[in-house]
């Protein structure tokens, strides 16, 4: 435990992508502003992501940096720190680049994630873990996010309290910068199915992601007959996406970073997992429900862009509409929606 009166004025925190893993991230944050209100907070997050940190309100700054800083970006990293005199860095992220340039900044103290062989615990504690070196008292706690009061505007455009319950499914996902893990992708058939049996049901459904993601979820809109303007998936930005998530009834999505931002903002999520493990990765929140077969609470970490990392890997092929369906209602039993089957 480093002692409180070393760490005097200046430090930063070094997240630099992707989605998900800053919203697990937040507690950490939260945890290090308690311990230290006085202190000036950066956070340095790549573009991609910078979003969360923006709607989480606890760093005193947001310094955008690469996606994916690598050993070329040693020397000016390094220096960019010891130019922001620095007392203390802290890295939430296992990259030898961004070891190696903190230990050329000068910081009088560094705090690390490290890689560690059959983790066990959930990324988000594992993120506290980095923090408790530093301060006596970091009790966990679960992520929030607040969209910005522009983005909650043009929500309100969207959704208004006189429309039907609103549910947005997210289809898309699992692209990141540098890196494709499609195989956590639920199959399109599933969400068309899962699209007309809540409209069937009186909902609204929105179809939301990434400019990426719009060709997925037009494709969804098409099998289920849904109107073009239901598809938002490239029409909104991280804080925009969440502001509507935030005025819905329920989110859906897989294993990928709006998931655990529609956790953040509070609404009701079913988030469906298969190669990865939701022990490690779930989102978190009051109102969360992960539909997954039982075996991928078990599987170990595995680099998903290398196609033999595990050939026996649980897939989300294993999920049935019906499993969801019965995730929804068992979080939506005392709300305004009683049934949605």
């Amino acid at each position: 435990m480093a002692s409180p009166e070393l760490l005097t004025t200046r430090i930063a925190v070094v997240k630099p992508c992707c989605i998900g893993d800053c919203v697990m991230a937040l507690p950490a944050l939260q945890a290090l502003r308690t311990g230290y209100p006085d202190s000036h907070i950066d956070v340095w997050v790549g573009g991609h992501s910078r979003a969360v940190f923006d709607m989480a309100a606890a760093a005193d700054s947001v310094v955008e940096f690469p996606n994916q800083p690598g050993l070329r970006s040693v020397p000016s990293l390094a220096a960019a720190w010891r130019r922001a005199s620095y007392d203390t860095v802290i890295i939430l992220d296992r990259s030898r680049a961004l070891h190696v340039a903190v230990k050329a900044s000068g910081a009088r103290r560094i705090a690390a994630t490290t890689f560690r062989a059959a983790e066990q615990r959930h990324e988000s504690d594992v993120y506290l873990s980095v923090v408790r070196y530093l301060v006596d008292s970091a009790p966990a706690t679960l992520p929030i996010v607040i969209p910005s009061d522009a983005a909650r505007e043009s929500a309100t455009d969207r959704i208004t309290s006189h429309a039907p319950p609103t549910v947005v499914l997210h289809p898309g996902g699992a692209q990141n910068p540098g890196v494709n893990m499609l195989d956590k992708r639920w199959q399109v058939e599933r969400w068309s199915e899962l699209t007309c049996t809540l409209v069937g049901n009186g909902c609204q459904v929105l179809l939301s992601g990434g400019p990426a993601d719009r060709a997925v979820a037009l494709r969804v809109a098409s099998l289920a007959n849904l109107p073009t303007r239901n598809v938002i998936a490239g029409e909104f930005d991280i804080s925009g996406t969440a502001a509507i998530v935030a005025r819905a009834a329920l989110f859906v999505g897989i294993d990928t970073g709006m998931s655990h931002v529609a956790a953040a903002v509070g609404t009701p999520t079913v988030a469906i997992f298969g190669p990865t493990n939701p022990r490690r990765y779930r989102p978190l929140g009051p109102h969360v429900r992960v539909v997954s077969p039982d075996e991928s609470w078990m599987v170990p970490d595995a680099d998903l862009r290398r196609t033999h990392a595990q050939p026996t890997r649980p897939t989300t092929a294993d999920v049935l509409v019906s499993d969801v369906l019965f995730a929804a209602e068992s979080l939506l039993r005392s709300s305004r929606i009683s049934r949605i089957i």
